[in-house]
């Protein structure tokens, strides 16, 4: 049995046999991405650590109740609020209804009031058989995040993500595949299409000037 365990100082893994123990504990303060996937009815989370990373595998099921420790996580590793650049409003973006009500979740905002810059891209299918697959880019005073429609299935169902916490981020690199974070001294690559790389390039410009 594994059981994740959330606590004041950190998330960890618990294992019940064959003798009970903590197998393994990422404090927050090393804490550097949190990474989601979920495909119909299999999840994946990720904590990745300075030196280490914390994988659980769940049925999709109990995706609510992950959703509440996951933000917690994310609220206690967002430390210090950053400027949110120039963006046009979530409004303006004409998002589709799944992608509207992401935007406006308190599981994007980590419940801060403050408005977030948003960028949506819609990618084409590449044959008859696959859906279209749409993906956000977020930068929040806490937070980068990115989310998309899984590429590991035919079907768009499910919402992959990766979260960044600003306070943590110490470089950052650029190209057409995507973004390269070094967050506490660890490097975090995030694929994605290039009009949402063009779009961070542009925002972290604006608030580093």
């Amino acid at each position: 049995m594994h059981v994740l365990a959330v606590g004041a100082k950190g998330v960890g893994l618990w294992v019940g046999s064959p003798h009970p123990r903590v197998e393994q504990l990422i404090e927050y303060e090393r804490l550097c991405a949190i990474e989601l996937v979920s495909i119909l009815l299999y999840g994946r989370l990720r904590f990745i650590g300075e030196t280490d990373a914390l994988t659980v595998r769940f049925n999709t099921v109990a995706n609510r109740d992950l959703d509440v420790l996951i933000l917690r996580v994310r609220q206690r590793i967002a430390n210090q609020a950053f400027e949110v650049p120039p963006h046009e409003e979530r409004e303006a973006l004409r998002l589709p209804f799944k992608w509207d009500l992401i935007a406006r979740s308190e599981f994007l905002s980590l419940g801060d009031e403050a408005s977030i810059a948003i960028a949506f891209h819609r990618a084409r299918s590449q044959t008859k058989r696959e859906a279209s697959r749409g993906s956000l880019l977020a930068l929040a005073p806490f937070e980068l995040a990115f989310l998309h429609e899984p590429s590991a299935s035919l079907n768009p169902y499910g919402t992959d993500g990766t979260y960044v916490p600003r306070s943590r981020i110490q470089a950052l690199r650029f190209d057409e595949e995507g973004l390269a974070c070094v967050v506490g001294g660890r490097r975090v690559e995030i694929t994605m299409p290039p009009p949402l790389v063009r779009a961070a390039h542009r925002w972290f410009e604006l608030v580093t000037e």
